[in-house]
């Protein structure tokens, strides 16, 4: 549970990005496994290992370690395929650090999401909105009892878990939202899927579409949020606050209003503003 709510999330991006998110198939979400940062998930699941082996040392188990090691071997093989898809936000807006790292070295351009407004679009496409985890440990998750409880063979675990399987699916999904602690900073949020499970996805986005990025080529879904909000009566422009033009860019706010008004978006051309940063 989240005791500072965020007003606002940050989307940081580029032009044609925005051009697919306003007038395309909506918000893409990409594949964990095919992103910059793919090895966080498995950081997450190694830092869980060490912190139920240090619980076994703690607790004068070591006869229990092979266990652990077992156990979770065996789940790294079962889920080697299994994946979430995912986009990124950040509590952050008009930052240097996020126009330069993730909207195009500040030629691109940030989206302002109501938070609250996406909690609740995002729901029927069973999707999570989580707020991302940093941490250079995790012996204080609440996983760790509940892993430890499997490890032992006791039932319901801690926090009520009556199978391995269940216990094992909340540790793929909340390692989705983790990340190294360098990155703290970034106060990141995540929309994202739960995980897949013996190749089956969870999701409601239809199907995998395959896109071509700069850098590479990609599998990703699509997340319809005007869709969402016509099916839930909620004015575009109550989820689209803020469309921010980066401070290197030489779009005029003039100019993408006309845009979007030539393109059916007349509601969101009075959010358009130019970045005041000082990123030169």
């Amino acid at each position: 549970m989240l005791e500072n709510k965020p007003e606002l999330l940050f989307h940081y991006t580029n032009f044609v990005a925005l051009e697919g998110i306003l007038f395309g198939e909506g918000i893409r979400l990409c594949c964990a496994n095919e992103m910059n940062d793919k090895l966080e998930i498995k950081h997450f699941i190694q830092m869980l290992e060490m912190a139920v082996l240090k619980r076994c040392e703690i607790e004068s188990r070591k006869d229990l370690v092979p266990e652990v090691k077992t156990i979770f071997n065996e789940e790294r093989d079962e889920r080697k395929n299994e994946v979430v898809y995912l986009v990124s936000f950040t509590e952050w807006e008009d930052d240097a650090a996020q126009w330069e790292r993730y909207g195009n070295g500040g030629y691109g351009v940030s989206i302002a999401f109501d938070y609250n407004v996406l909690k609740i679009i995002r729901t029927d496409d069973f999707l999570m909105c989580n707020q991302i985890y940093y941490g250079k440990n995790a012996d204080n998750h609440q996983l760790v009892d509940d892993i430890y409880d499997v490890i032992k063979g006791k039932f319901p675990t801690t926090h009520d878990f009556d199978k391995r399987e269940g216990v094992f699916d909340n540790v793929w999904a909340c390692a989705a939202s983790y990340k190294n602690p360098s990155f703290m900073s970034e106060r990141e949020y995540r929309v994202l899927t739960l995980p897949t499970w013996k190749g089956k996805r969870f999701d409601k986005l239809g199907e995998l579409q395959t896109v071509t990025t700069p850098s590479q080529i990609k599998k990703c879904l699509y997340f319809d949020w005007k869709k969402k909000c016509k099916e839930k009566q909620i004015p575009i422009e109550t989820l689209v606050k803020r469309i921010v033009i980066g401070p290197k860019s030489t779009q005029s706010i003039k100019g993408l209003r006309k845009w979007l008004r030539e393109n059916g978006l007349e509601e969101l051309s009075g959010c358009v503003v130019k970045s005041e940063s000082s990123l030169r």
